[in-house]
């Protein structure tokens, strides 16, 4: 129960939506403090998401690398999608892990569930760990264990499978990566994107 003491919640008056798109939309709101003063929000509405850690036998993982127009860069992150209306999370785990990077996992684990942007949007991330890795894109509908693929891997170089998503405008490269490397990118500042970082550094004390 939470302590009286520590609730400063704040009591919505009216609210008005002024933008609906395609995936977001942004509703401004006047709101009473709790010590009585009137401000106003502004909230970013978003259906939810999931994240995936795809880690292999031989303790790697399984990342896309694609670029980002909000932050005009390209960026290193866990493949990862929306949930679709009624969607359960670990539903579209499992659909965003073969339509976005061509895998299929065999055993899952739920990790945990995070706001990203919790002071202007609603957003929830839920992160999985998958394991016993299929790869859809060397053996087709019936899959080849990562194992067996990795054996013909020299570098993470040769290890990229480019994916164009063209139904979702988004275009991505795969790149299987050991996940001492990942951390160590997420340590320099090379990796900034919060769900990749909060999924890693989870996945590590869980696998």
């Amino acid at each position: 129960m939470e302590n009286k003491e520590f609730n400063f919640e704040e009591r919505l008056i009216k609210s008005k939506e002024v933008f609906r798109g395609k995936l977001l939309k942004l509703t401004a709101s006047e709101v009473k403090l709790p010590d009585k003063n009137v401000t106003e929000r502004e909230v970013v509405s978003h259906p939810g998401a999931v994240a995936i850690v795809p880690m292999t036998s031989r303790n790697e993982v399984v990342m896309v690398r694609q670029y980002r127009f909000a932050i005009e860069r390209h960026t290193l992150e866990l493949p990862a999608g929306t949930l679709e209306e009624g969607e359960k999370p670990i539903i579209c785990a499992k659909r965003e892990l073969e339509e976005e990077i061509q895998v299929r996992a065999n055993k899952w684990k739920k990790l945990i569930s995070v706001y990203p942007s919790p002071g202007y949007c609603n957003e929830i991330i839920h992160i999985y760990l998958a394991k016993e890795l299929e790869d859809l894109s060397k053996a087709g509908n019936k899959g080849e264990n990562f194992k067996d693929v990795q054996n013909n891997i020299k570098n993470i170089r040769k290890s990229q499978v480019k994916v164009k998503k063209s139904e979702k405008d988004e275009f991505i490269n795969r790149v299987i990566i050991p996940l001492k490397e990942v951390k160590d990118k997420i340590l320099n500042g090379e990796i900034m994107d919060a769900k990749t970082i909060v999924g890693i550094t989870i996945a590590s004390q869980k696998k």
